[in-house]
């Protein structure tokens, strides 16, 4: 007989005292395995990971009466998911609530209460009233769909706590809140397709980069789907039961603590929209890779509007990625590189019109447009080919250009004119509301700073030493 217990060895009431043991965190994990004399290797390894039965709860099943039990809770609640507070009755099989329980009572209640509108429909069927209770009954019958869908899909009760969030999230979800609308003093945001236009296209400095972030939300359960969206804005599919929505025109649900405070809404709002949490333990290397991807952003945004719009010549961005691999580590944005290795985002974007100028002088660009211009008549190979010769090469002046004022071969004589960034929400809500960068003098200053450590020290120091927002400091530039 082995002298130590498996936690699968333990009787059901010895399991339950650890579990409640663990939850309380009294115990550190090395006392409690002596305390039940377990195995020790468990002081090595995750607790919470092993304790996967269920515990009785002070929950009463509304059916049979008897207890409910729970999963065990983690200490940090870093493990817990929004399915850590479903409640089972091992008696009678009750399950979370009657609208999605399976268990043989509430399917009778769900049975017995449409029997009863379909009795009400049949008695209707005569009269004027059938169109309409019968657009009821199936409206009725698409709420309960929505309702299951996404108890099942996505996260409908958890909630995050703004300052347990990382860096990017916390100023990405700052954006989001001061700059698109609200319903009612809530935390659920207008769906897309409602928002101010104006607002919705610049808010990130690319909407492909904000529907990525904004997908990666939904995921994880930051962002979640409001159960009130509108019905049009769900697609049923009766043949097999499915349902599913278009993202553009559910309205959003914001999954932060502070936002589902009621009594608390508007002074929590606020905060988050100026940012007034401690980011003390915020490091310089998150920073600077946040600082380098939304600059990269801008540059992409600034690429595709302005530059490549204009000369009617379009470019898959992902082209970027591995220029000159020699002096880039993995599939890392070029721009991101330049950015994060010392150089400012005005600096990064007089490299790319700069490689810009140099391309379209050449007698390769000529032959481009020659060859565009006569595209009805030739032959669409010999386009495409001249094009991705045209993109080699401005790859390779975008790469050259860099390393030198990267290495300190090339000096920076000041950004051009021609083009301006147009600056993101996401980027003044980095810049100017996190970092204190804003200035009355020159707004585009973020802009025109390098992204080095002793910079972003010197900004994060300020900004915690600081009563009021933090101003530009030009010796900084």
């Amino acid at each position: 007989m082995s002298e130590f217990f498996e936690i699968n060895e333990l009787t059901e009431a010895v399991y339950e005292a650890l579990a409640r043991d663990y939850e309380s965190d009294e115990f550190q994990i090395k006392e409690l395995v002596d305390k039940y004399n377990l195995n020790p290797i468990y002081k090595k390894r995750s607790l919470f990971q092993l304790l996967k039965k269920r515990i009785k709860s002070d929950k009463k099943c509304p059916n049979c009466g008897e207890f409910m039990y729970r999963p065990v809770r983690s200490r940090n609640g870093q493990y817990d998911c929004y399915k850590q507070d479903d409640y089972i009755c091992k008696k009678c099989g009750h399950f979370n609530d009657e609208e999605n329980c399976e268990c043989d009572s509430c399917k009778a209640k769900r049975k017995n209460k449409e029997e009863r509108i379909k009795a009400k429909l049949q008695e209707l069927q005569d009269k004027e009233d059938f169109v309409i209770a019968k657009r009821l009954f199936l409206v009725e019958k698409r709420k309960n769909q929505i309702h299951a869908f996404l108890v099942t899909n996505t996260n409908q009760t958890r909630y995050f706590k703004f300052e347990e969030l990382s860096l990017k999230h916390k100023i990405f979800i700052s954006c989001l809140c001061s700059t698109l609308k609200m319903i009612n003093q809530t935390g659920i945001l207008l769906s897309l397709e409602n928002q101010d236009a104006t607002a919705l296209n610049s808010i990130f400095p690319r909407m492909k980069s904000f529907s990525l972030w904004l997908k990666e939300c939904i995921h994880i359960g930051l962002i979640s789907v409001d159960q009130n969206s509108p019905l049009d804005s769900f697609v049923f599919n009766d043949d097999i039961g499915s349902v599913s929505y278009i993202t553009t025109k559910v309205n959003l649900k914001i999954m932060i603590e502070e936002l589902n405070d009621n009594d608390n809404y508007i002074e929590n709002l606020e905060k988050i929209k100026t940012l007034s949490y401690s980011f003390s333990k915020v490091s310089i290397k998150e920073v600077k890779h946040l600082w380098s991807e939304i600059g990269a952003q801008e540059i992409l945004a600034y690429m595709n509007e302005r530059l490549i719009h204009d000369r009617l010549l379009e470019l898959d961005d992902s082209l970027f990625t591995t220029v000159k691999p020699e002096i880039i580590e993995g599939e890392k944005n070029y721009f991101s590189h330049m950015i994060e290795k010392g150089l400012s985002i005005a600096q990064t974007q007089s490299v790319v019109f700069s490689a810009f100028r140099n391309v379209t002088d050449t007698q390769l660009y000529k032959e481009f447009l020659t060859e565009r211009g006569k595209c009805a008549d030739s032959s669409v190979s010999q386009l495409d080919y001249t094009k991705l010769s045209l993109i080699n090469s401005l790859q390779f002046q975008i790469s050259d250009i860099g390393a030198k004022l990267l290495t300190g071969r090339k000096e920076f004589k000041g950004g051009h004119r021609q083009f301006s960034l147009r600056q993101s929400s996401l980027s003044f809500t980095f810049f100017d509301v996190f970092l204190g960068m804003d200035n009355l003098v020159d707004p585009n200053v973020d802009f025109f700073t390098a992204c080095k450590d002793e910079i972003i020290q010197e900004l994060l120091e300020n900004r915690e030493s600081a009563n009021e927002p933090v101003g530009y400091d030009e010796t900084l530039g």
